[in-house]
């Protein structure tokens, strides 16, 4: 078992009966049958299954014969005897026998004192061992979880045995209540071990559990059973309005109530208690009913009446309550607005600290729960000065455009009413009071010459309020401007479109191929765009073409309200080997004109001439064109294809800037110029213009001017008039 055994033995003062020589020797068994020397002073004499396991702990000098045996075994057990002999002497004196038992040795667990909950507590592990030289190490099992506070070891000896000790402290709690605690004794590790264990016994006060909210229908039955924890047993009850209505010594008491009513409803209570402590635990049983009695109050707790009085600036307290199981989700409402909310409560507070005009009318309470609705208000009328005042347009669209006939409002909402209304006007950076002085001002017939800034004021006995300015612009939709044109230049024909409207339109060149906007480059064509105020204007360069062909470019500019359109019509054609003939003809209006009557252009194209020697005229007509706009200039280009440069020639038709007809002497073109002079004129009637003119390039100097000689008459710009 690796453990040992110590038999103590003293024997008396032999007296005279001393001798120099004693031999000492322990003797197991009955002398009737063989003994066996567990123990003698001559080690030779000591039995095998003994040799190296005994030992003489005592001091025969001393009168002490105690016997250790070391690594007990089981066939140790039997009738032990001590013999001590005076060998000079001769004499032998023998001890009576002593019944040897082998059991096993276990550590001894005790408590300093009665275990209660949340008071430290000592346990202390004890073990006697008895044999000398042998260590002993003791250990505490199964205390995870404990809330320890202190462990200690400590070995004690006497004379004969040694005991060791160890400690454990720590706070008990109801959890360690029935907790089983060990202590282990080992004399090596790994060899004989012996343990003891000790079941925690906690005393503590009653503990119950939480118990839910009951929520019943009326006639229903209702259990609610209230479960203590204690040690020792409590005494338990159900208590109502502070009087009991069940008790028992028990861990369980169930409260039971059938056929429940509305007075039924209410808080209960249940208690317990032991001699460590008292505890209770509320139970709400509620009966389900709609929301009822819904009022409203003032903080002096007076009801409310229907209508309430209050000035800007104040202070105000409104308070709701009412009766319902469930407790209802209240909602305040001011004018429709939700200010205030609670979920679950049957009573509600509305505070405003500083009353303002959003404050008057209409204060509601709203009281909800799954069984119905209910709701009561009360009038609040607050007095306050003008506010949120605005001018708006009456009586006229959206957007104002010109010719409309303009009425302005002032309006604003005040407590007492606004009394006096104010109007002005900003006009060379001042602010003018316009008269009379009402709530609305007439504008009349609005152009666009009558962009102004204008802002009322309005005025009660309280205070006065001014609006924000509203600027009155009237709108139009676009115009194409005088100033678009197309000029020859040495990087190529250049056309500007400009256009006046409000909004500012959006400008777009409509090409064969794409349409562009903005600034970019496409094929031959490079364009720009730039806004100023009212005013966009585009611009689109035509690098001079290398192939015959018919180009048509538009420029159009469109807002919410129409659109205008300025077309620019290319017709590159040869005519001959040596000739190359340019036509350029210009086209501006106003999308949503009314479509002119197609005119039957007849051009009467140049005869090129050479240090001033008449080719004889050549004339063609160009197909007809339909107008957009009350204006349409045409232009023929002639261009030498060997030189590579534009040349001036006289032409056979002349345009002055005026946009009239020149005469030319030139025989039967000339004749045919002048007939066609007084097509125009009729045309002119009609507010329709056509211009012809006869242009040389070949000359042309870089800044776009073109200079002749002689009778010619020679443009650079083409542009309607």
């Amino acid at each position: 078992m690796g453990l040992c055994v110590m038999i103590p033995c003293n024997y008396t003062d032999l007296g005279a009966m001393n001798s120099t020589q004693l031999e000492a020797a322990w003797l197991k068994g009955n002398q009737m049958h063989s003994e066996v020397t567990v123990y003698h002073t001559d080690n030779r004499s000591i039995d095998m299954d003994y040799r190296a396991r005994t030992k003489l702990i005592g001091n025969l000098s001393q009168f002490n014969c105690s016997l250790l045996i070391s690594n007990i075994r089981d066939g140790d057990n039997g009738t032990y005897r001590f013999r001590i002999k005076l060998v000079d002497l001769n004499q032998t004196f023998e001890s009576t026998a002593l019944n040897l038992t082998i059991s096993e040795q276990k550590p001894s667990i005790s408590a300093a004192s009665t275990i209660i909950e949340n008071n430290q507590t000592t346990l202390t592990c004890s073990f006697l061992a008895p044999c000398d030289g042998f260590g002993v190490n003791l250990t505490w099992f199964n205390v995870s979880g404990l809330n320890l506070s202190a462990s200690s070891n400590e070995t004690e000896w006497d004379n004969i045995t040694s005991v060791f000790s160890t400690s454990l402290s720590f706070l008990p709690s109801e959890a360690d209540h029935g907790r089983l605690l060990g202590c282990r004794a080992q004399y090596h590790p790994g060899t004989a071990e012996s343990s003891q264990t000790l079941r925690l016994n906690v005393n503590y006060g009653p503990k119950i559990e939480k118990m839910k909210p009951v929520r019943v229908n009326e006639s229903d039955s209702v259990s609610v059973m209230c479960i203590v924890h204690s040690n020792p047993t409590a005494r338990v009850s159900w208590f109502r309005n502070n009087r009991s209505v069940v008790t028992a010594v028990n861990e369980t008491l169930t409260l039971q109530i059938n056929n429940i009513t509305h007075q039924d409803k209410g808080d209960y209570y249940c208690a317990a208690w032991n001699g460590y402590g008292r505890v209770e635990n509320n139970a709400t049983i509620t009966v389900n009913s709609s929301p009822r009695n819904l009022s409203i109050a003032l903080p002096d707790n007076t009801t409310a009446n229907s209508s309430i009085e209050s000035a800007e600036g104040q202070s105000l307290s409104l308070f709701c309550s009412v009766e319902s199981i469930p407790a209802s989700n209240l909602t305040w409402e001011v004018n429709g607005v939700v200010r205030n909310s609670s979920v679950g409560s049957n009573q509600l507070w509305l505070h405003t600290d500083n009353v303002t005009y959003l404050e008057d009318g209409k204060h509601e309470c709203v009281a909800v729960n799954p069984h119905g609705v209910d709701r009561t208000s009360v009038a609040v009328t607050v007095r306050y000065s003008p506010k949120e005042t605005a001018v708006r347009v009456v009586g006229g669209r959206p957007a104002i455009r010109e010719g409309d006939n303009v009425t302005l409002t002032c309006f604003s909402k005040s407590n007492p009413p606004v009394a006096n209304y104010s109007w002005f006007r900003l006009g060379n950076s001042n602010w003018t009071e316009l008269t009379p002085s009402g709530q609305s001002v007439i504008l009349g017939l609005v152009t666009r010459d009558n962009d102004a800034w204008f802002y009322c004021r309005a005025e009660s006995a309280l205070g006065s309020s001014d609006s924000s300015p509203l600027f009155i612009s009237a709108e139009y939709k676009p115009e194409i401007s005088k100033q678009s044109k197309c000029t020859q230049r040495s990087e190529g024909v250049t056309c500007i479109c400009v256009a006046n409207s409000n909004p500012p339109g959006d400008l777009t060149w409509h090409l064969p191929s794409a349409n562009i906007s903005g600034n970019q480059t496409h094929g031959g064509f490079v364009s720009w765009q730039v806004r100023d105020g009212h005013l966009v204007t585009g611009s689109l360069t035509l690098m001079r073409p290398q192939d015959e062909g018919e180009v048509m470019a538009s420029c159009s500019v469109q807002n919410p309200h129409g659109e205008a359109m300025f077309k620019v019509y290319l017709w590159v054609k040869g005519n001959g080997p040596d000739l190359v003939q340019l036509v350029l003809a210009v086209l501006a209006g106003a999308l949503g004109a009314l479509i002119l009557s197609l005119l039957l252009i007849k051009i009467v194209f140049c005869s090129q001439r050479k240090k001033k020697e008449q080719i004889p005229g050549v004339a063609t007509e160009m197909e007809q064109l339909t107008a957009r706009h009350t204006s349409v200039s045409a232009a023929i280009l002639v261009e030498d294809e060997e030189e590579g440069e534009a040349e001036a020639y006289q032409g056979m038709e002349g345009v002055s800037e005026a946009g009239s007809l020149k005469r030319l002497e030139n025989g039967e073109a000339g004749q045919e110029a002048e007939d066609q002079e007084q097509e125009l004129d009729q045309e002119q009637e009609l507010d329709q213009e056509l211009h012809y003119a006869c242009i040389d390039f070949s000359r042309a100097r870089s800044s776009g001017e073109i200079v002749g000689d002689g009778d010619s008459t020679q443009y650079a710009e083409i542009k309607p008039q």
